[in-house]
C-alpha cells in the first residue's frame, strides 16, 4: 500500500511548518489531515525529526532577527509581535489565571466539603465519580495547545 504523504506532500508540509504555520495549514494544503501528519511523524522517526526541526525555525529566526534589530533598531518590534503570538507560553503577556495544580487543588476542596454533607455512601460515590469525570475532560482539554502545531 502506497503511504498517503509521499515525499513531495511531507515535503511541503515541513515547508508551511518551517515558516510558522500550523499543523492544519500544512493539512490543507496537501489534502489530508492533522492526524495523517501525526500518524506519519509516529511511524518514521526521519520525518518526526524533520517535523521538530521545522517547528524550531520561526522561533530561531525571530530571536536572531531581534537580536540583529537591536543594533539597528529598525523591524525588531515585528519579531517581538510573531514571537509573543507564536510563542505566547515563551514570549507573551502572561494572564492572571490559575495554574492547573491550584484547579486542581479548588475542585479536590470542593468536592471534599460536597461530599460532607451528602450522608448516603452511593451517592458519594457517584458524586464523587462524576466530578472526577468531568475535572479531568476539562483538565485534559485545558493541556491541549491553543494553536494546533
Amino acid at each position: 500500500m502506497r503511504p498517503i504523504l509521499d515525499e513531495n506532500k511531507r515535503s511541503e508540509i515541513i515547508g508551511v511548518i518551517s515558516v510558522g504555520g500550523t499543523y492544519a495549514l500544512a493539512a490543507r494544503k496537501v489534502g489530508c489531515s492533522r492526524q495523517t501528519i501525526r500518524r506519519t511523524a509516529a511511524r518514521d522517526p526521519e520525518f518526526r525529526r524533520r517535523l521538530n526541526e521545522a517547528r524550531a525555525a520561526p522561533e530561531h529566526k525571530f530571536l536572531k532577527t531581534i537580536e540583529a534589530a537591536a543594533g539597528e533598531k529598525k523591524y525588531w518590534q515585528a519579531a517581538k509581535w510573531a514571537l509573543q503570538h507564536e510563542y505566547p507560553d515563551r514570549y507573551g503577556r502572561k494572564p492572571r489565571t490559575m495554574t492547573l495544580s491550584d484547579v486542581k487543588d479548588l475542585v479536590t476542596q470542593l468536592l471534599e466539603a460536597i461530599l460532607q454533607v451528602i450522608p448516603d455512601s452511593a451517592i458519594r460515590a457517584a458524586v464523587r465519580r462524576r466530578v472526577y469525570k468531568i475535572s479531568g475532560d476539562s483538565i485534559q482539554k485545558a493541556k491541549e495547545p491553543t494553536r494546533d502545531r
